[in-house]
C-alpha cells in the first residue's frame, strides 16, 4: 500500500526506485514483481546478506531477478550491511553481462578509489551513485552522478546542506551518521 500510494502521489515528478534486495532469490523476484506492478521506475538490488554467496552466486541472483522484470536494475553495494566487499571488476562484469538491464550502482562504501576504478571499467551510461552526502562534492568531480542516502529521510536539511558542501551541515551530518554506524543495530 505504501509503494502504491507513493507512485500515485508522485504523479511523475520524480523517478521511483524500490529496494528489492532479499536473502533469497525467490524473495527478491517477488519484491521486483510487487514494485513493477505498483508502478516503480527502477529496482535497487542489494547483494544478499547473511549468506555471503560466491561471485557466481551473485551473478545468478542478478540474472534471475533481471529476467523476472521489465524494469531497469540499479545494483547496490553495501559492505557494512552485507559484510561483503564486492570486487569492482565483478560489478563491471555484471554491467556488461546484463547491459541494458543493469544501469548503475549505489555504492555505500563511499570509497573514492572504488569510484575511480569502476569509472575506468564501465561505459559512461553506467550511473554511479554515492551514498555519502558529505562526500558528494568530491565524488561528483570523480564521476558520480548523484547521491542516494537513506539517512537523508531523517535529516534532509543536513544531508542537502552536506551535498552542497556546507561545512556546518557536513559536521552535523557526520555526527548523525556516526551514531548509526556505531550502533549495534546492523539492520538500521
Amino acid at each position: 500500500i505504501l509503494l502504491e500510494t507513493a507512485v500515485q502521489n508522485n504523479k511523475g515528478r520524480a523517478f521511483i526506485m524500490v529496494g528489492i534486495g532479499a536473502t533469497s532469490t525467490a524473495q527478491a523476484i517477488e519484491n521486483a514483481k510487487i514494485a513493477e506492478n505498483a508502478g516503480a521506475d527502477y529496482l535497487l538490488l542489494m547483494t544478499p546478506w547473511f549468506e555471503r554467496p560466491s561471485l557466481k552466486g551473485i551473478e545468478e541472483y542478478i540474472r534471475c531477478v533481471s529476467e523476472s522484470t521489465k524494469l531497469p536494475i540499479m545494483l547496490y553495494h553495501h559492505p557494512y550491511r552485507t559484510f561483503f566487499d564486492w570486487p569492482v571488476s565483478h560489478i563491471a562484469e555484471m554491467y556488461f553481462k546484463f547491459k541494458g538491464k543493469v544501469v548503475g550502482i549505489k555504492d555505500s562504501s563511499c570509497d573514492y578509489n572504488r569510484l575511480l576504478e569502476l569509472k575506468k571499467l564501465v561505459d559512461n551510461d553506467f550511473a554511479i551513485f554515492f551514498e555519502c552526502p558529505d562526500k558528494f562534492q568530491q565524488s561528483e568531480k570523480l564521476g558520480a552522478v548523484g547521491c542516494i542516502d537513506g539517512l537523508t529521510n531523517l535529516i534532509p536539511l543536513e544531508a542537502v546542506g552536506a551535498m552542497r558542501g556546507d561545512a556546518n551541515f557536513i559536521k552535523q551530518y557526520k555526527k548523525s551518521r556516526s551514531v548509526l554506524e556505531t550502533s549495534k543495530n546492523y539492520i538500521g
